[in-house]
């Protein structure tokens, strides 16, 4: 009997995980949260402009929210926590609770710096289910004090990507005080965070072409850049992928300008696979064969085909 009744109970859960992942027209239930929310929050002259948004884009941009909404995955919550007289500390991300004076502010700048690049089609398809409205954002990762203890502290950033949400800083008043060169990296950092929610939800959809393009049996047998971009491949054998490839390509694209792709370089790393490699990647120096720039141009003309959206454009405008 008692293990009919676990039968039972991992069933249930199971039908409710299921269920709670489905977008449904005016009202959400978060995987692994018991309690649903809908849209309006509230009765603000910005909530005409969220409830606008869901409707077209399917999309949450939420101001009131939990913590299960901002930290929680089926696997474990993705807080951080700071090292104080009481807590060792852990890595991980923080959100605060935005001041709703600002939301309609942080709302402009969230279009003028990210939602305004994308078509509507591809706002439709790639935007995460929750975008979580906060005064602030940080990331808690590990540090040493003057006494060279191991300690954990937080630092401010533009926005983080968890599971099924990204949440946003700047629902207060340092968003009436941002530059130029402020909003340019802030854009740059929303783009780029975009790019991994992307990647994480698994939208990628790579071709057969672009997968056919290269022989990823051969990345084993590559060491260096030299040899490993000549063969049209991003990453070494460890990383060498055709979802890896196209979610590079993607990330290139929406966060680096066409100017900093192709310059010419003066000298080649032969092993740093970061970003910071990608300065003149389609250069001879670094893109030998022309591959990389051939497979690059599939992942472009694939967005301006499906979505009527070519994706370098954004690259180049927050680059300016």
């Amino acid at each position: 009997m008692l293990s009919k009744k676990i039968y039972i109970s991992f069933l249930l859960a199971g039908m409710f995980l299921f269920n709670s992942c489905v977008k449904e027209e005016g009202e959400l239930t978060p995987s692994g949260i018991g309690s649903g929310y809908s849209v309006p929050q509230g009765n603000h002259d910005f909530d005409d402009e969220i409830v606008d948004f869901y409707n077209k884009f399917g999309s949450y941009l939420l101001y009131d929210f939990t913590e299960k909404d901002a930290y929680w995955t089926p696997s474990s919550w993705e807080n951080g926590t700071e090292t104080s007289e009481t807590e060792s500390g852990e890595d991980g991300f923080v959100v605060e609770m935005p001041d709703v004076n600002y939301v309609g502010e942080q709302l402009d700048l969230l279009n003028d710096t990210w939602f305004k690049y994308y078509s509507d089609e591809f706002l439709k398809e790639f935007l995460p289910i929750k975008i979580l409205l906060c005064s602030q954002v940080g990331y808690v990762d590990y540090s040493w004090d003057a006494n060279w203890n191991l300690i954990y502290v937080a630092s401010p950033i533009v926005a983080y990507y968890n599971f099924d949400n990204i949440s946003v800083s700047y629902a207060s008043e340092a968003v009436l005080n941002l530059t130029d060169y402020d909003k340019s990296n802030i854009a740059f950092e929303l783009n780029h965070v975009f790019a991994e929610s992307i990647i994480g939800q698994g939208k990628l959809s790579p071709t057969e072409e672009f997968e056919n393009s290269v022989n990823y049996n051969s990345a084993s047998t590559l060491y260096n850049n030299t040899q490993i971009w000549g063969a049209g491949i991003m990453q070494p054998y460890y990383n060498a992928s055709v979802k890896n490839d196209w979610g590079q390509f993607l990330t290139m694209m929406m966060c680096y300008s066409e100017e900093y792709l192709n310059r010419e370089v003066s000298y080649v790393n032969e092993w740093d696979w970061n970003e910071t490699s990608w300065e003149g990647i389609f250069s001879a120096q670094k893109d030998i064969n022309g591959l990389l720039k051939e497979r690059y141009n599939m992942v472009r003309q694939y967005y301006i085909d499906n979505y009527g959206v070519d994706l370098q454009s954004i690259g180049n405008g927050i680059n300016q």
